[in-house]
């Protein structure tokens, strides 16, 4: 016991060393100036802006002659078909009303299927089999001044029943399919 009453003595009448208070100092400033940097830094991701980078929803998709008649084709990175009946042309959004998959043209039986629960559609996106509670969805579709298509993804026509889907009368007839 008296060793540690003569170590308690030795502390409380110990001066701090030059050395010793500098040491104190330093670490102190270090942590407060670390601390500092660390909010400064976490507080800085507010100041910039969060962004997200999408494709854009209207884009070209080629030329009419690019699509010979009876052709469904699938536009690569983009989730659209764009399909050449005898009554015109038309873009239908690759996605399942039902859970949002990507269905599939079977070209042998002339319909899309769901791969993901069995929704079939025939050619116009009508659905006709399966949990898929509408017509596949129909962006708009126009001829740009350059003479390619102009999908835009940002204006869907839902139709809500078989009639719908098979409107024409919103199918388009490029004047010119020539290249220009």
């Amino acid at each position: 016991m008296a060793e540690v009453r003569e170590a308690v003595a030795k502390r409380e009448g110990a001066d701090v060393s030059r050395r010793g208070f500098l040491g104190w100092m330093l670490a102190a400033w270090s942590s407060i100036l670390i601390f500092t940097a660390w909010v400064i830094g976490w507080s800085g991701q507010f100041m910039r802006p969060r962004l997200i980078y999408e494709l854009s929803p209207r884009f070209k998709a080629g030329f009419p002659d690019d699509y010979p008649l009876g052709t469904v084709s699938l536009i690569p990175g983009r989730r659209v078909w764009i399909v050449h009946y005898q009554e015109g042309f038309q873009a239908i959004q690759a996605i399942c009303t039902h859970l949002g998959c990507q269905p599939n043209w079977i070209e042998a039986e002339g319909i899309f299927r769901c791969p993901c629960h069995g929704s079939t559609f025939d050619r116009y996106g009508a659905n006709i089999g399966g949990p898929a509670p509408y017509p596949l969805r129909r962006p708009a579709l126009e001829v740009a001044p350059d003479g390619r298509f102009a999908v835009d993804m940002s204006r869907l026509k839902a139709p809500k029943n078989l009639a719908e889907a098979h409107d024409t009368s919103l199918f388009i007839q490029p004047e010119s399919t020539s290249k220009g």
